[in-house]
């Protein structure tokens, strides 16, 4: 039987003020590229990279807790080995101020990493918001996750012309 592992990750970062990137692009080429960093096997680079994108108002002491419980998740999911590929899987946008985008890190020994991120626009920039990742040996638990905008048959690339 399949060692079943699911793990569910919530970090809400509040904006005020600072916004990191002028454009979703930019916004979801900095994520993705934090994605591959923890892929790599990388956590704490791989957070610095993604809370770079946010506004984080915790003090040093909580983002340092922060970063343990993340380093623990990930020893959890140690068992779906190393990164496979990571893809894009969504785009989908709220309104003028709101955007999703999902990324999936499929793993050598089975299983993905679910990544969701909500970002928002503050103003003239856009800052993430709110990060989930989802792992497990069971693809078919992983499929759970997603919904009817993640299984598109065409991506944007771009969003929309007034974004």
């Amino acid at each position: 039987m399949r060692k079943l592992i699911a793990i569910v990750l919530n970090i809400f970062i509040f904006s005020s003020a600072f916004a990191a990137s002028a454009t979703p692009r930019e916004l979801i080429d900095k994520l993705e590229r934090a994605v591959k960093i923890f892929a790599s096997g990388d956590v704490d680079d791989g957070y610095g990279a993604m809370m770079a994108e946010a506004n984080y108002s915790k003090s040093p002491k909580e983002r340092a807790a922060d970063l343990d419980d993340w380093r623990s998740k990930f020893a959890e999911l140690r068992d779906l080995g190393p990164s496979h590929m990571v893809n894009r899987v969504s785009l989908v946008f709220l309104g003028d101020s709101y955007f999703r985008v999902r990324f999936i890190d499929q793993r050598e020994n089975g299983g993905a990493l679910l990544w969701t991120f909500i970002c928002e626009k503050d103003k003239d920039e856009w800052s993430l918001n709110t990060v989930n990742f989802i792992g497990n040996s069971d693809f078919s638990e992983v499929f759970k996750a997603l919904d009817a905008a993640d299984f598109s048959k065409e991506l944007p690339k771009e969003p929309p012309p007034n974004q």
